[in-house]
């Protein structure tokens, strides 16, 4: 479930702030008041807002245009929000959008594992990694915003189904003696999955964020 105090975007033209509602109420009422039909959630990264802001501004009218009666989230998909995305269904609270994954370095891993589960749950978007140039950046957002399929880079290692499971598990505090009983396999399979896991984080899961830390 995901944070009250979090589960918020930013409607760039309305100047206002509401929930992410599960009936998507903020979106029809944002579209109504706002010409730029794009939102940032969280909203709690004002610099990756303003980044956005001026990513669109780049956009020719034609293309934001194309834009209107869509319903574009921009997710901040960083190490900072990490708690958020190791639920089960975050996902299915922006199911009637267009979902693009802002991911730094770090969470690429992660951000690939959750567009295979998009395209598992028919929502459209695409991911835009911390080295991809502003180019890169304006074309795929032109491109998934006229319902093209941008694939996850090959060369990015990414989060299986089976490490996702274990992940959550170990980042809940479950020991992996119990994990290996539950999973009926051995321990060191437990601790080998860990240790690919934090290979692709390039952290431990213990070091993760966690709501509260600092």
């Amino acid at each position: 479930m995901l944070d009250r105090d979090s589960n918020t975007e930013y409607y760039f033209g309305s100047e206002k702030k509401c929930t992410y509602g599960k009936d998507h109420h903020c979106l029809s009422e944002w579209q109504a008041c706002s010409t730029t039909p794009y939102c940032v959630w969280p909203a709690t990264n004002t610099w990756l807002c303003l980044g956005v802001s001026t990513l669109i501004e780049k956009l020719s009218p034609q293309k934001t245009r194309n834009m209107a009666g869509q319903q574009i989230v921009f997710i901040d998909f960083s190490m900072n929000n990490f708690e958020y995305f190791i639920s089960d269904g975050w996902l299915w609270s922006f199911k009637n959008s267009t979902v693009i994954f802002i991911v730094d370095t770090p969470m690429a891993p992660f951000a690939n594992y959750w567009f295979d589960q998009m395209r598992t749950l028919e929502i459209s978007g695409g991911i835009i990694y911390a080295d991809d140039t502003i180019t890169q950046i304006i074309r795929k957002i032109i491109s998934i915003v006229g319902g093209s399929i941008i694939l996850p880079n090959s060369n990015k290692p990414r989060i299986t189904i089976n490490e996702f499971a274990i992940l959550r598990l170990l980042y809940r505090g479950v020991s992996p003696k119990r994990m290996a009983a539950f999973f009926q396999t051995s321990v060191n399979v437990i601790y080998a999955n860990k240790s690919k896991i934090e290979k692709k984080f390039n952290c431990s899961i213990k070091r993760l964020p966690r709501a509260g830390s600092t």
